[in-house]
C-alpha cells in the first residue's frame, strides 16, 4: 500500500502545530518550572559534557561515560546532552529535546495505524495523541516518560510488523524490531513491562 507524501505531510503539521502549541507555553511561562525532579535535565547536561559537545566537558572514554548512568540508562541522556548543546540549556531551550521525543511518538503511532487500519484512523490517532492534555502536560515536563512512550511505541510497531502472519517474519524485520525494543529499554528499563 503506497500513502502519498500528503499523508506524512499532514503527520508533520500536526507536529509543527503541537510543538508551536509549546513554544506559546513556554513563551508566556514566566517563572522557573518544578521540573528534573528525577534529576534527567543534570544527567543529560553531564553526558553532553561527557561526550565533549557541551562546554566544560571533554570526551574521557566510553567507560567515563558509561559511569554517569549507574541506575538509569543512558540513551534518552545522550539524545537530549546533544539537543541542549544545540539548543541551549534554558529550560525553554531544553525543551525542545521534548518536541524530537515527541515528534518519533506521532510518527510511531502514525505508521502503526497505517498497518493497523488506514490512513484516516493513523491521522485520527496522531491528533489524539498529539493534543491529549496528558501528553501534552509532559512536553513541558522534564521527565523520560515522553522518550519512554516514544521508543516503546516505536518498538511496539516494529514488533507487530515482525508478527504479521501475512508479511512478517523477516530477519530484516527481527532486527529492526530488536534494535527498536533495546533503544526503548536503554531509555528506561521499565520498557520491559510493556515489551514483555
Amino acid at each position: 500500500m503506497k500513502i502519498p507524501w500528503r499523508f506524512w505531510g499532514v503527520v508533520v503539521l500536526i507536529w509543527i502545530i503541537a510543538t508551536g502549541m509549546d513554544r506559546f507555553w513556554w513563551g508566556q511561562f514566566d517563572g522557573i518550572p518544578s521540573w528534573d525532579q528525577a534529576d534527567y535535565l543534570n544527567s543529560a547536561l553531564d553526558h553532553g559534557r561527557a561526550l565533549g559537545i557541551l562546554p566544560g566537558g571533554q570526551w574521557q572514554g566510553l567507560d567515563a561515560m558509561l559511569d554517569l548512568s549507574p541506575k538509569i540508562p543512558p540513551l534518552a541522556s545522550l539524545v537530549n546532552g546533544s539537543v541542549i548543546a544545540l539548543a541551549g540549556d534554558s529550560p525553554q531551550q531544553a525543551a525542545w529535546s521534548l518536541s524530537l521525543w515527541h515528534g518519533l511518538l506521532l510518527g510511531g503511532v502514525a505508521a502503526w495505524g497505517l498497518r493497523l487500519r488506514g490512513p484516516e484512523i493513523a491521522l485520527l490517532a496522531v491528533f489524539f495523541v498529539a493534543f491529549v492534555p496528558a501528553l501534552l502536560e509532559l512536553r513541558t515536563d522534564y521527565v523520560l516518560e515522553m522518550p519512554l512512550t516514544a521508543m516503546t511505541t516505536l518498538a511496539l510497531w516494529r514488533i507487530g510488523c515482525w508478527c504479521d502472519p501475512q508479511r512478517g517474519f523477516a530477519w530484516s524485520q527481527a532486527l529492526l524490531a530488536a534494535t527498536l525494543a533495546t533503544a526503548a529499554v536503554l531509555v528506561k528499563q521499565s520498557a520491559l513491562l510493556v515489551l514483555l
